[in-house]
């Protein structure tokens, strides 16, 4: 199968269903040149990272398409997932899945092969009532990877704040752009995907309130210097795979500033995981 940009895709009888790759500022995003392959079903334990350990706060289950370079389903595992424009990969939520009506092929579909159960659809149902936003992912506990955009004033993460995935509740969290200039406009543009961290500190520092870093996983788009970061700014230029710096030491937040980021603190208090919450120490 070969995705157009706005593809309408042809199941076994007649019914067909619009699929996008996504959209900004109210225009829909062509799909990258070539993207053929497979759909499919993936759920955490289905993970291509073995060594990569799977949170208890993972998402049950999500739509995602498998780019592989030939027609021939043997040749799903040389493939790879389609991404998204922000590092991660392209997926119809199962939030969708259960609440858009344009979503009722595949709905049809994976119950038909028992991926998913009316019993799980209802649950999803129920907890999101009507206001799931379906360009607005999902981050679903310590360790996820979410995008931010360096050209954006704010960065605004929908977050679960449950350990029980399919009965997790929503929060919203709004953090500064920490490279916006104080008379309006970025420093810098360029989109990152990152991860919060717990922040260790030596025994011999003591804080009040526990702290949370932030790791830059990858660089999606170069960096794109709009203006010189002054020395009273302080903020260092993102480095892949460092966290990011304030006069070369990790920029922190307080986890106590909402509700969110208590919540991935937390989680690894509770028990859930111990590599639930990457650790990041002070270096000196």
């Amino acid at each position: 199968m070969k995705l157009q940009p706005l593809q309408q895709v042809q199941t076994r009888g007649s019914s067909r269903f619009c699929l996008h790759y996504g959209m900004k500022n109210r225009q829909w995003h062509r799909f990258p040149p070539d993207t053929r392959g497979f759909f499919y079903y993936y759920t955490p334990h289905e993970s291509d990272s073995p060594n990569v350990s799977t949170p208890p706060q993972s998402p049950p289950g999500e739509l995602r398409f498998r780019q592989t370079p030939t027609d021939d389903p043997a040749g799903f595992a040389e493939g790879h997932d389609l991404l998204h424009c922000d590092g991660l990969p392209w997926s119809v939520p199962l939030e969708r899945v259960a609440t858009s009506a344009a979503s009722g092929v595949i709905r049809d579909m994976l119950l038909r092969d028992k991926l998913i159960s009316e019993e799980l659809l209802e649950r999803v149902r129920a907890r999101i009532g009507h206001s799931f936003i379906p360009s607005r992912r999902l981050v679903w506990g310590p360790g996820s990877s979410f995008g931010v955009d360096l050209h954006r004033r704010s960065w605004c993460l929908m977050t679960a704040t449950s350990t029980d995935a399919e009965d997790a509740r929503r929060t919203y969290y709004l953090f500064r752009n920490v490279f916006w200039k104080p008379d309006g406009g970025p420093y810098l543009n360029g989109k990152l995907l990152c991860r919060f961290e717990r922040y260790s500190v030596p025994p011999r520092v003591r804080l009040a309130e526990p702290r949370v870093a932030i790791r830059v996983l990858k660089i999606i788009t170069p960096l794109e210097s709009l203006a010189p970061l002054p020395p009273e700014r302080a903020m260092d230029v993102p480095v892949e795979g460092g966290l990011l710096t304030q006069r070369g030491r990790p920029y922190t937040i307080l986890a106590t500033r909402s509700k969110a980021l208590r919540f991935f603190v937390d989680a690894e208090t509770a028990g859930a995981s111990d590599s639930a919450l990457p650790r990041t120490s002070q270096e000196h």
